[in-house]
């Protein structure tokens, strides 16, 4: 056990993540986050307690053994972000690629405010796609870096329907680490309107209509239920919710709040069913491994393979970083980003050059697919019928 109350304040990547975890076992979250280990564990020394333990940690843990295939990639990720002649890590965006998320933060608030002032329904869609490139593309990247100097961008994220916090938790904390298991929130958390954990009973027949309008409507809803927990107290007030309002605010005003209203769904809804589009394939098709497939165990499993297993790519080779913001808006490189969370966007191609390098040495099996071919396993394991596990591993082509 550690007692970093003092500490809290100087954490390199702020203080949330300290506060967040108090009295769990943030280990998985503590070997993902910090890519230089040694540097870690040494500053954390002075922090422990001794004789004390933590007693609640998580159902599903990783090994982290020292000749793992995630600590051997690791090792050699921290080598080639180390900063020549210093001590120094830096993972982090280059400035062309800050240029173009200003870009799309521009683009985003140009489109919104030609939406109001034209009221016009195709510049609404136009703006929605923006959102998903800034909101969810930016943001995304970002929320997961130290916040000094990252701020705005960070909170690029807030223009969304969601509330970057609750992300951090459900999305950082839950979601990258345990990855299609139970413990995975924004796999269960869906159900049971969506259910894609092979353990979990089938989906009702015609859920892949109802999958697009649900993908459509699930940011202006969750925000709705956001306001409800905030109101009846459960959840603690955020700055970040008056964000979307403000923006129906300045819908409304010129065009009337039904139409403001009508307006601010469609923005919200494009951005939220790309957001769907480019991010569900990765992890819910057939080829991605969940709770209740045949499979390595997790409770034993070496991280790097757990995630290898789980995730998937599409076209993160041939996509250069300008479509990996603006058409994927950074969901496409994934496993990169699983392994590593904290290195840039603009980075990760050196990532998966060491990724595929580690691979070849310790046999690990990996392929690459198409967009069309994971979306297609995706709404396999939709429709799947009772008893249907629908599992292919990373050997089948």
């Amino acid at each position: 056990m550690y007692d970093l109350s003092s500490f809290t304040d100087l954490h390199p990547g702020g203080s949330f993540w300290l506060s967040a975890t108090i009295g769990t076992d943030c280990s998985d979250a503590f070997h993902t986050h910090h890519i230089d280990l040694p540097r870690a564990r040494k500053a954390l020394k002075p922090y422990l307690v001794p004789g004390r333990t933590i007693d609640n940690a998580p159902t599903l843990t990783f090994t982290w053994s020292e000749d793992d295939f995630y600590s051997a990639l690791q090792k050699k990720v921290c080598r080639e972000f180390k900063v020549p002649g210093t001590n120094r890590i830096y993972a982090g965006p280059t400035p062309y690629f800050t240029s173009l998320c200003f870009l799309a933060l521009f683009l985003f608030l140009t489109s919104f405010a030609l939406t109001a002032f034209l009221n016009s329904l195709p510049l609404a869609f136009l703006s929605g796609y923006f959102l998903y490139v800034a909101g969810y593309g930016v943001g995304h990247n970002f929320f997961h870096q130290r916040p000094s100097g990252r701020f705005l961008l960070q909170h690029a994220f807030s223009l969304t329907c969601f509330s970057l916090n609750d992300w951090r938790v459900s999305h950082v904390l839950s979601h990258h680490h345990y990855s299609n298991t139970e413990l995975d929130l924004e796999a269960t958390g869906l159900e049971p309107w969506l259910r894609f954990v092979r353990s979990s009973p089938p989906n009702a027949r015609g859920v892949l209509a109802f999958w697009h309008a649900f993908n459509f409507l699930i940011g202006p809803l969750n925000y709705l239920n956001s306001l409800r927990h905030v109101c009846s107290g459960t959840s603690a007030p955020d700055w970040a919710l008056l964000l979307p309002a403000l923006e129906l605010l300045l819908l409304s005003a010129p065009n009337g709040f039904r139409r403001g209203l009508l307006l601010w769904t469609v923005v919200h809804g494009a951005a939220t069913w790309l957001l769907m589009a480019a991010s569900t394939p990765v992890h819910r098709s057939d080829y991605s491994w969940t709770a209740g497939c045949e499979r390595l165990a997790p409770p034993e499993a070496d991280f790097g393979r757990h995630v290898v297993s789980t995730t998937d790519d599409y076209m993160a080779e041939a996509a250069g970083v300008e479509a990996k913001l603006f058409a994927f808006a950074s969901f496409n490189d994934h496993v990169a980003h699983h392994l590593f969370p904290t290195v840039d966007l603009s980075q990760q191609h050196r990532v998966r050059r060491l990724f595929l390098e580690t691979c070849r040495e310790r046999g690990v099996e990996y392929a690459g697919r198409s967009w069309a071919d994971l979306a297609r396993g995706t709404a396999r394991v939709l429709g799947r019928e009772e008893g249907e596990i629908l599992y292919r591993d990373a050997k089948t082509k």
